[in-house]
């Protein structure tokens, strides 16, 4: 063999060598970085994934409106309609439009009624939205003069419909509309909150912290504040029963016939109390919803499990929820204090991204004995 072929040969081979040793030291790299990864989900294997559904963000940049969102409702054809600080806001899916008050001030109630019309509450102000023959949104005051009613800086918060009228809440009184004329309700201390379930109307009281039930017009006390020791900020079904969720001290179950108080022992208590609770719906497959003031909403069954529990930290855009609303198609809408949410709670496809480390691209995944082993 000539000196020369000697040569080429040998840098030939040296070149090989060094291919290879790279490539076996970076096939040894990926081997050792999917073994730490599996060998991480191997570790917390026995822990149940927090997997969360799909989340949909609407930003100002979105609905070029006000940055908070103070209600939520659906509207007969499917369109969503939301009390924003600069107006109603209507979204059919695609398009966003502002509808002004005559005042120009923020929704802050709404309540949408089988015959379609938008019911809304500001400052000083409430009254209803009717499409008109050629579908546009024409406003009509019910607290004008015209109509008897003198307000005093009342700002209206809930909506509500009980026995065919509809009670308008502000925190200093509430006003009824029976389809004609309007009436100041009776009653000497202050509504925090109006709730309706079912054929009933209960009422969390400021003074005294009075939980309430209406019959024939007057308020039944059903728990005291030194029972309950604080305000019920939302109402739910359970079974034959009440799911009671309070602001500071999570959630508790009331039995009206027995007039028995007890504790929900559901571990979702703790992310409630925290985060103080504000708003909760139930959806169609029983799940419990609730909206907290500083951290996001969670998802709660019957047996008192929390299903997920999502805010900033795993993709809702703001922590602060005004309120939730299931839709006609039971996903879930949460107004915030800086956006709207969207979350498909019925989708059958959740997510799960670790907190701690980005995983970034997965390209393989086994599962054996229900342990998932991910390749990245």
């Amino acid at each position: 063999m000539s000196r020369d072929v000697f040569l080429s040969t040998f840098v030939v081979h040296n070149i090989l060598y060094y291919i290879v040793k790279e490539i076996l030291k970076r096939t040894l790299v990926r081997m050792l970085i999917c073994c730490v990864i599996a060998l991480l989900f191997c570790i917390t294997g026995n822990a149940k994934v927090p997997y969360i559904p799909k989340i949909i963000n609407y930003s100002v940049s979105d609905y070029k409106a006000g940055n908070q969102n103070w209600a939520v409702s659906q509207g007969p054809g499917g369109k969503m309609y939301i009390g924003n600080n600069r107006g109603l806001l209507v979204f059919d899916g695609i398009h966003w439009d502002l509808v002004k008050l005559p005042n120009n001030l923020g929704v802050r109630a709404l309540y949408i009624s089988k015959d379609g019309r938008i019911y809304v509450g500001s400052f000083e102000e409430f009254g209803y939205f009717e499409m008109d023959d050629e579908n546009d949104l024409i406003y009509h005051s019910l607290s004008s003069s015209e109509m008897n009613v003198y307000l005093n800086n009342d700002e209206f918060w809930t909506i509500n419909e009980y026995k065919g009228e509809i009670y308008f809440q502000s925190f200093r009184s509430f006003f009824i509309y029976d389809g004609e004329k309007v009436r100041k309700g009776v009653s000497d201390l202050s509504p925090l909150y109006i709730f309706t379930l079912d054929d009933h109307l209960y009422v969390q009281f400021m003074e005294g912290g009075s939980f309430c039930r209406m019959d024939d017009g007057q308020f039944t006390e059903l728990l005291s504040k030194k029972v309950l020791e604080d305000d019920v900020v939302s109402v739910l079904p359970f079974d034959h029963q009440l799911l009671l969720v309070s602001a500071r001290r999570g959630c508790f179950i009331y039995d009206e016939v027995r007039k028995k108080l007890s504790v929900w022992n559901t571990p979702a208590n703790e992310i409630l109390k925290e985060g103080i609770a504000n708003r909760g719906v139930m959806m169609k497959d029983s799940t419990f919803i609730v909206g907290t003031i500083s951290n996001g909403v969670v998802a709660i069954n019957k047996q008192g499990e929390t299903l997920w529990h999502i805010n900033r930290e795993n993709g809702l855009i703001n922590n602060t929820v005004l309120r939730v609303f299931a839709d006609n198609s039971d996903n879930l809408w949460v107004t915030l204090d800086n956006g709207i949410a969207q979350i498909h709670v019925n989708s059958p496809i959740y997510f799960y991204e670790p907190l701690e480390a980005q995983i970034g691209m997965v390209h393989d995944m086994v599962i054996e004995k229900g342990i998932v082993y991910l390749a990245t």
